[in-house]
């Protein structure tokens, strides 16, 4: 056998802690599979490299600990979200405020085991300059838009009005979302969640 041949049999070889490809979108897809399977309580790093055919001491390499693991979980669900949010992603929004609502609930149902992560902040390292700046990135879009849903009056809205009107839209679609997530509603269908969004949209956009 070939140096070439024996170096990329021992790169692949199961549990000697590599991995064919992206060890890190194996093991942090591998983390997803966990927690669908078996919740939060579920995920270890043991039963992280388990899953993903490598050593023990991979996860750990690459994450720490289980703290730095479901924080870049996390951080990579944010920047879905921020994706899903864009209002030229979204198909059938009556404008980009009503958009951006629409996005963050179907980040939920596409995304539900990095939903459950991204908001249990007690697992995370809040101090990771990748997850603040990826969970800012979301909340940029949506002040956006509600600013940009109120351009019509003279009078820009208020840091006051914005932050109040900011939290009422988040907090409904938050709620959508983990109702989803969560509970019974498992139809894919946005017609109920664009049905609440417009009869929230009086207390967020002034007449």
């Amino acid at each position: 056998m070939s140096q070439t041949s024996r170096q990329k049999s021992s790169a692949t070889r199961k549990g000697d802690g590599y991995h064919h490809g992206d060890l890190r979108a194996a093991l942090l897809k591998s983390a997803e599979e966990i927690i669908r399977t078996s919740g939060l309580e579920g995920l270890t790093l043991r039963a992280c490299a388990r899953k993903a055919g490598v050593s023990h001491g991979a996860p750990a390499h690459h994450f720490g600990n289980i703290t730095g693991l479901l924080t870049e979980l996390a951080a990579d669900g944010f920047e879905r979200l921020a994706e899903a949010m864009d209002p030229t992603r979204v198909k059938n929004a009556d404008d980009d405020l009503e958009a951006s609502g629409l996005g963050y609930i179907q980040f939920a149902m596409k995304w539900p085991e990095h939903f459950r992560v991204m908001w249990h902040s007690e697992l995370l390292d809040q101090q990771s300059p990748r997850l603040r700046l990826v969970r800012e990135r979301g909340e940029r879009i949506l002040r956006d838009a509600l600013i940009h849903a109120n351009e019509h009056w003279t009078r820009p809205l208020s840091e006051d009005e914005l932050a109040a009107r900011f939290e009422a839209a988040w907090c409904c679609v938050h709620g959508y979302a983990s109702l989803w997530v969560e509970g019974s509603r498992k139809s894919r269908s946005l017609d109920e969640a664009r049905r609440m969004l417009r009869v929230l949209r009086p207390s967020l956009v002034r007449e």
